[in-house]
């Protein structure tokens, strides 16, 4: 979730829509495992090097296929335990 990538997901409401990003890959992806390398961890919503995606990026992730998310990587703490925490109950 570079800056540019939420940029290109931002609707004119205000939202996000980020289905198109997996329009492509939907259907090779079924029940699978992705390493979650951003955290949801709220506004500001930012790229490198603290990466924090809008909420809607999990719906998508999730309407795409994949079942499993892994946090356990290196951008797990960029906003702290409290951005920790928050990605894991979304």
């Amino acid at each position: 979730q570079h800056r540019a990538q939420i940029d290109a997901a931002r609707t004119s409401d205000g939202k996000y829509d980020y289905s198109p990003c997996f329009s492509l890959v939907k259907e090779e992806i079924s029940r699978a495992i992705g390493n979650l390398e951003a955290t949801l961890s709220g506004k500001p919503y930012q790229g490198y090097p603290t990466f924090s995606a809008p909420d809607e990026y999990l719906q998508a992730i999730k309407d795409a296929g994949f079942d499993v998310l892994l946090t356990a990587n290196n951008h797990c703490l960029d906003r702290g335990k409290t951005g920790l925490e928050r990605t894991i109950t979304q």
